[in-house]
C-alpha cells in the first residue's frame, strides 16, 4: 500500500513546515517589541530632523524644496516599494511623524 507510505511522507513535510512557521511567528513575537521602540526612536530623530531641515530652509528662502528632502511630503514618492497609485486604506494614511 504505497499511498500510505505517501501520506505519511506527506504528514511529516507538513508537521515540519508547521513547526517553521510556529518558530517564525514565535520570534517575530518576541523581536516586536524591540523593533516598536526602535523605530520610535527612528521617529524622534526624523521628526526633529526635519523641523532642522524646514528652520535652514525656510532661512535660505528654499520651503519649497522640503518634499524633495523628505520623501513622506512629497506628490511622487521615491522610496523603493512606495506606489502612488494605490488608493489609502479607509482608515487613512500613517503619519510618519510622531504628535508635537
Amino acid at each position: 500500500m504505497k499511498w500510505i507510505a505517501d501520506i505519511g511522507d506527506v504528514l511529516q513535510k507538513l508537521s515540519t513546515l508547521e513547526k517553521t512557521q510556529r518558530a517564525a511567528k514565535v520570534d517575530k513575537v518576541e523581536m516586536g517589541p524591540e523593533v516598536a521602540a526602535a523605530r520610535l526612536r527612528w521617529l524622534g530623530v526624523y521628526a526633529a530632523n526635519k523641523r532642522l531641515i524646514e528652520g535652514l530652509l525656510i532661512h535660505a528662502g528654499k520651503l519649497e524644496l522640503m518634499p524633495l528632502v523628505f520623501d513622506d511630503l512629497a506628490e511622487l514618492h521615491r522610496v523603493t516599494g512606495v506606489k502612488d497609485d494605490v488608493e489609502p486604506s479607509p482608515a487613512g494614511p500613517a503619519n510618519p511623524s510622531p504628535a508635537p
